[in-house]
């Protein structure tokens, strides 16, 4: 029952659970509510929505408290969403840059599905995780893969502050960022850890549009696709800024 959500705190699967509506808190009196949610190894099927719609200072995070690497294969519970009609069809930030969606551990899988039907040129948003124009996105861990939208296959930044430090991006497709999309002048991408990889449209795993900025630390970024495919870091025109201090970045373009 999503309304359980409502009052805030911790909670754990004890099997493989969906949805029955969109977390929104959107219309609460007191919508600065803080939610945690352990996998536990299970899978979250979304409603016919999204399943997270986050504003008005709510905050979420996931974990798994089972996650574990075997032979070099990550093992954890998943999200799966079912709705495929909506940009973000896992996470939505719609905020004046009050809520923060963080992840540690878990898969967030697309199941190799799009949400092309309602995102374009003039519908620009993301895949699997769209921040609108305000906000903060902290992957910490886990995985995000298999999925295709217009802007950013897994995560699409249109403000607010994108921080990836340990986290994978993998098998994701878009026209522009394949991977991740930042868009605009008060977009922020930091990448310290982690890996971005697959894919095999144009314009980058991460493309840089409008005066959006990014920093690279450290990770990884390749796509390890033919040169036709797109650089792994895609920029627009000189008014985006990248700054690369450490890490791996293939193919480079623009002004990085």
């Amino acid at each position: 029952d999503v309304y359980a959500l409502y009052y805030g705190g911790h909670f754990y699967l004890t099997e493989d659970t969906t949805m029955d509506l969109c977390f929104n808190p959107a219309n609460l009196q007191n919508p600065d509510v803080d939610v945690t949610i352990c996998l536990n190894g299970y899978t979250l099927y979304g409603p016919n929505d999204r399943l997270f719609r986050l504003s008005g200072g709510a905050d979420l995070t996931i974990t798994d408290c089972t996650a574990k690497t075997e032979n070099g294969v990550y093992l954890a519970g998943s999200i799966v969403p079912v709705y495929q009609f909506t940009r973000g069809v896992v996470v939505g930030i719609f905020d004046g840059g009050k809520s923060t969606f963080t992840m540690y551990d878990g898969i967030i899988d697309g199941c190799g599905r799009n949400n092309s039907a309602v995102v374009d040129i003039d519908h620009v948003g993301g895949g699997l995780i769209d921040m609108n124009s305000a906000g903060i996105i902290n992957l910490y861990g886990g995985v995000l893969k298999d999925y295709t939208s217009y802007y950013g296959g897994a995560i699409y930044v249109g403000g607010g502050k994108l921080t990836i430090d340990g986290a994978t991006i993998s098998g994701c497709n878009a026209t522009r960022g394949r991977g991740v999309m930042v868009h605009n002048a008060n977009a922020k991408f930091v990448f310290k850890s982690g890996e971005i990889k697959g894919g095999t449209q144009n314009h980058g795993l991460v493309a840089m549009l409008n005066g959006s900025k990014m920093t690279m630390s450290g990770g990884k970024i390749a796509g390890g696709q033919a040169a036709n495919y797109g650089d792994d870091i895609f920029v627009n025109n000189a008014e985006a800024v990248g700054t690369v201090s450490g890490g791996e970045a293939y193919k480079n373009g623009g002004n990085l």
